[in-house]
Formats: C-alpha cells, structure tokens, sequence
C-alpha cells in the first residue's frame, strides 16, 4: 500500500491513548501486531460482530488476523507489507470498537480481560 509505512513505538502508544480513553488496556501491542479481545453473549453474536466488521475491512482493504471460539473473539492487526503497525490498524481498531459498541447493548456482551 502506497504511503503506509509502520508507525514507531511512541507513534503507537500516542494513538492508542485516545483509542483506549475511558478503558483499562483494551488494545494493546502484542507480538508486533495489536491485539484485544472480546466476548459476546453467545455464538449468533459473535458472527455478526465479525460480519460487521468483514464487510468495514473489505472496503478498507485491511483484514484482520481472529479467532473465534464460541462467544470469544481474538483480534490481531498487522500491515504485513510494512511489518509492523500503520495507521491502518488504528484506524481498522476504531471500526472494531464501534462494531463492538453497537452489539455491547446487551448485557452479556463485553471486552474480555487481557492476559498477555
């Protein structure tokens, strides 16, 4: 990708201020890429989470790297052309968020702790 270059360490940790505001540790960098977690009430939940954000990360030309068990959703985001973390994995991380806002209406949907 033309004009995306792998943001430094300060760089990050600047952007995720504001992406993390309000939060305990959300998104964090781990093994280079960044990575968060999340729970969902059950499995349809999840499946639309993820759909949600297929969909915004195909228009973006960014996918992300997940894993899904039942309710649990593992992200991880990486520009593999730069390796490393561009803005396109800030950017990717806030649609995420607001993916995961939308569907944390319900009582049993939730970040699931960090343990890295």
């Amino acid at each position: 990708m033309s004009g995306v270059y792998s943001l430094t360490k300060e760089e990050i940790r600047h952007r995720l201020n504001p992406l993390n505001a309000g939060n305990r540790n959300l998104w964090q960098v781990s093994a280079g890429k960044l990575h968060t977690n999340f729970v969902f009430r059950d499995f349809i939940t999840a499946m639309a989470f993820m759909q949600a954000v297929a969909d915004i990360a195909e228009e973006m030309g960014h996918h992300p790297e997940w894993c899904n068990v039942y309710n649990r959703v593992s992200v991880n985001l990486i520009t593999h052309s730069t390796g490393g973390i561009s803005r396109l994995e800030l950017d990717l991380a806030h649609h995420i968020d607001r993916e995961h806002n939308k569907l944390s209406m319900h009582p049993h949907s939730k970040r699931a702790a960090q343990h890295d």
